[in-house]
């Protein structure tokens, strides 16, 4: 899901990907930085991308986006997610929604613990989102972060990874496309089927794409 505010304005625009498009690994639709690019150009200011999730695999995010908040609650088994390797990683505010329920000291013990582990002080935001109790607050400490002096070099850092990950990601999928136009679906996933039933490796399999590829070309420059 996205929601976009316009610039000097209130407005929030809200728009929501379909569940049938393809996720990658990372926890992003394929479509989402087309989507966010094309959101960019016609001048929003804000841009906010709600993953399908954060575990050990869901870090795309990171590449692509200024600044991350990973939201837990408590009482969900997120107490148990605040453990998983790589968390510390991501976030740069950690929230704790439906601050309202019963656990949510234990929760923030577990972060503020983590914190003392990585030496990163992430800041811990409090918030219950139906009542928007804490949202003012949370507001304040994404502005402060966002705001901060050091923020031009973080923020020029997290676009060349953004550069470098919308680059590989394209270059990823027009390779996969041309490849399948070059050998033939049938033959690919015929390639697939051997792959799978250990006749060949994956190694030498990306070789004859590669070969086929190389050749489809080659024939396609001299014709």
């Amino acid at each position: 899901c996205f929601f976009f505010k316009g610039p000097a304005t209130t407005e929030i625009y809200p728009l929501s990907l379909p569940d049938a498009l393809p996720i990658s690994m990372g926890g992003l639709t394929n479509a989402c930085m087309d989507t966010v690019d094309i959101m960019d150009a016609a001048g929003m200011d804000i841009i906010i991308i709600e993953t399908v999730g954060v575990g050990q695999d869901e870090v795309e995010i990171i590449r692509v986006s200024e600044l991350n908040l990973v939201v837990l609650v408590p009482g969900l088994g997120d107490e148990i997610q605040a453990m998983k390797a790589g968390i510390m990683e991501i976030a740069d505010i950690f929230v704790i929604n439906k601050a309202d329920r019963n656990g949510v000291e234990k929760l923030e013990s577990q972060l503020e613990y983590l914190n003392q582990l990585s030496s990163k002080n992430i800041p811990i935001a409090r918030t219950v989102a139906i009542s928007g109790q804490g949202v003012e607050e949370l507001q304040k400490i994404i502005l402060s972060i966002l705001e901060a002096p050091e923020k031009p070099d973080l923020g020029r850092h997290r676009e060349v990874q953004r550069a470098d990950y919308r680059l590989k990601q394209i270059l990823n999928a027009r390779f996969f496309s041309a490849a399948i136009e070059a050998m033939g679906l049938p033959a690919f996933e015929a390639l697939i089927e051997d792959v799978a039933n250990r006749i060949i490796d994956p190694y030498s399999a990306s070789d004859r794409i590669l070969k086929t590829l190389k050749d489809y070309f080659h024939g396609n420059s001299s014709s």
